[in-house]
């Protein structure tokens, strides 16, 4: 069965981070509002108050810090857009209890080697790194700037000074699913390897 069990236009067919992460904090079968949704129904107060029960979603699946091959937002663009939402209509009414979720899965690295052909020296791909790791810590700040106590963030690699900070919690899926994919009662646990769970 497909999530939420008819074509909703969502990135997924079935649960993603964002699902898992509502139903932790027990709204099953709710996930935040994608940006876009919201901006169809905020002049409706009915239907705009019951969309922000769960926060709202600015993701776009494909995109990265930077621009990157797909015709989206960037995460500093989705920051804008969530930037603009807090002045235009919030302040800073409810911002200090709740969690922003930060994602970025690699689809910078993709778009950088596509752009250089595969070709890639060491020296350059390094000085990428640290520019793709400097700018998500400026992120990461800038949505602390705007008064959310709280950040999860679920990313490869990050430079120190953003993560000397209680209020950012880093989500390392990485390796924990590494652990269970290596650990080594795996083949017990997973009988059969490639069928879902």
């Amino acid at each position: 069965m497909t999530f939420p069990g008819h074509p909703s236009g969502r990135y997924s067919n079935g649960l993603v981070l964002t699902d898992f992460l509502a139903r932790h904090f027990g709204a099953v079968g709710l996930s935040p509002i994608p940006f876009e949704q919201w901006r169809k129904v905020w002049r409706h107060p009915m239907l705009y108050f019951g969309s922000l029960l769960f926060g709202i979603n600015f993701a776009h699946g494909g995109t990265g810090v930077f621009d990157t091959d797909v015709a989206a937002p960037n995460m500093t663009v989705q920051i804008d857009l969530f930037e603009q939402l807090v002045k235009k209509h919030y302040g800073d009414i409810g911002l200090e209890n709740s969690i922003a979720l930060v994602t970025s899965s690699g689809n910078d690295y993709s778009a950088y080697m596509a752009r250089n052909n595969g070709t890639l020296d060491p020296k350059d791909v390094m000085h990428f790194i640290d520019e793709v790791t400097t700018q998500l810590a400026a992120n990461l700040k800038r949505i602390q700037a705007l008064g959310v106590k709280k950040i999860l963030y679920n990313v490869g690699q990050m430079n120190d000074e953003s993560t000397n900070n209680s209020t950012v919690v880093v989500l390392d899926l990485c390796n924990a699913f590494l652990d269970i994919l290596q650990g080594k009662d795996y083949e017990s646990r997973f009988p059969e390897g490639l069928k879902g769970c």
